[in-house]
C-alpha cells in the first residue's frame, strides 16, 4: 500500500519505524485499511523473543533491507566508573549510517555536545572519543562530529 510519503509497505517486508533512535525490525504480515487509516499486522523481532502486533500504524514505517540490517554494527555497551551506556548506529532516517552515545546519567538518553545538539558521529571512533569526553566531565575540547 503506497504511503503519504510515497514509500510502499507490502506483505513481507521488512519494516522499521522512522526514527533514527529504531534498533527494532518487523515484518510485515497483512496490510489493510481501517477507520480511514493504513494498517498493518507485524511481528517485532525483539531479541529473545518474537511479539506479534495487530494493526500497527503505517505511517511511521520504513521499508528496510536484509541487508541493511546485517551492515549496522551490533550495539556496544561501554562503562567507565558509574557511567554506563551504549553506542549505537542509526538504521534509518537521515542518521542512517551515524553513531549515537547515550549514558545512564542522562537517563539512558544521547550524550550532547553543546546544549540540545544530539551527540551523533560519523565513525565508531568518533563515537568512542565522544564518550571519553563524556566521562573525562565533558571538559575541554569537544570531539568532532
Amino acid at each position: 500500500m503506497p504511503l503519504r510519503t510515497g514509500t510502499a509497505v507490502r506483505v513481507g517486508d521488512l519494516v522499521m519505524q522512522n526514527f533514527p533512535e529504531q534498533e527494532l525490525h518487523a515484518t510485515v504480515h497483512r496490510v489493510y485499511s481501517r477507520g480511514g487509516r493504513w494498517v498493518a499486522d507485524l511481528t517485532w523481532h525483539y531479541p529473545a523473543t518474537d511479539n506479534y502486533v495487530e494493526g500497527y500504524d503505517l505511517f511511521p514505517l520504513v521499508r528496510v533491507t536484509r541487508e541493511q540490517l546485517d551492515a549496522v554494527t551490533k550495539p556496544i555497551r561501554v562503562s567507565a566508573g558509574e557511567h554506563q551506556g551504549w553506542i549505537k548506529e542509526a538504521v534509518v532516517t537521515r542518521w542512517a549510517g551515524y553513531f549515537r552515545v547515550t549514558c545512564s546519567c542522562k537517563d539512558g538518553l544521547e550524550v550532547c555536545r553543546t546544549g540540545r545538539q544530539a551527540g551523533w558521529c560519523r565513525t565508531l571512533e568518533g563515537a568512542r572519543a565522544l564518550w571519553a569526553w563524556h566521562v573525562a566531565g565533558e571538559v575541554g575540547e569537544v570531539p568532532p562530529a
